[in-house]
């Protein structure tokens, strides 16, 4: 069985960092800069396929606008640490920070109670909260009523070393695994294994 899913917040100044400047180029980027302690915790601790609310910071634009997932977990550039996230769609309806701390079911939301912090842990039952009120994101499978709660589709792999090589094109996820054993489960209901190196392929998600 796979692991929980967990569910973040990142910060950045649309000014250096927006939105826009996420979902260009096939939506990939290192998500870099983070130099607060305890943001920098938060940051290694998330794991691939967790997601993630993209939030625009400053005055006058502190908002959440959209999700990313994660594709890479830590790794360091330079004696920096980093993570790769991949940009799945943009809220529906974007929700600012003075909504977001009306609404009653948001109540500890650490959001508010750590507003400097860059990197923000959020429970499942805030993450889908935050998710109706803005109507979902788009790519989270709402449109047909199909997939997951959190719009990812659920999958769990087992491996004996952690070079994962990753490649999102097209709607689809293609993970080379250059590993000597892997079980992959709980993708349509089949189980693959194999003592190769490995290439999946996963479309539709």
């Amino acid at each position: 069985m796979g692991r929980e899913k967990q569910y973040w917040l990142l910060k950045t100044e649309p000014g250096e960092w927006s939105w826009d400047d996420q979902a260009t180029n096939g939506g990939i980027s290192e998500w870099d800069g983070v130099k607060n302690k305890q943001a920098q915790k938060n940051l290694k601790a998330m794991k691939f396929n967790d997601l993630c609310f993209f939030y625009h910071s400053g005055a006058k634009a502190r908002r959440v606008v959209g999700a990313v997932t994660v594709v890479r977990e830590w790794y360091e550039v330079g004696g920096e640490g980093v993570v790769d996230v991949k940009a799945v769609g943009e809220m529906r309806r974007p929700l600012d920070l003075k909504e977001l701390k009306g609404d009653e079911g948001l109540k500890g939301f650490q959001l508010f109670r750590q507003p400097r912090l860059s990197v923000v842990p959020v429970s499942k039952e805030i993450w889908e909260r935050v998710c109706e009120l803005g109507g979902g994101f788009e790519g989270d499978g709402k449109e047909d009523g199909g997939g997951d709660d959190d719009g990812i589709r659920a999958f769990a792999l087992d491996f004996t070393e952690k070079e994962v090589n990753i490649v999102m094109e097209a709607g689809a996820i293609a993970i080379c695994l250059g590993v000597e054993a892997a079980t992959m489960a709980t993708f349509d209901n089949n189980a693959y294994s194999s003592t190769l190196p490995l290439l999946y392929r996963i479309s539709q998600i």
